[in-house]
């Protein structure tokens, strides 16, 4: 299992989580929703490393990487 690390964004991915999703970066919460981060919600090792990447939530990962999108 991937251990879990909380999403911290650099400069660029701040002013990106502002354009994109038109509210600022609140620590512990998904970068797009703001829903609350709990590490038991992803559910596999390739959603953590994800969620290190874009600080995406499980829902907001399923959603945005949909196939059916």
């Amino acid at each position: 299992m991937v251990e879990f690390k909380p999403f911290e964004p650099n400069p660029l991915k701040r002013m990106m989580i502002l354009n994109l999703f038109g509210h600022e970066f609140k620590p512990g919460h998904c970068a797009k929703c703001l829903s609350e981060i709990h590490p038991g919600e992803f559910e596999d090792d390739l959603s953590v490393t994800e969620h290190a990447i874009s600080g995406l939530c499980q829902k907001c990962q399923n959603s945005t990487f949909n196939e059916d999108n």
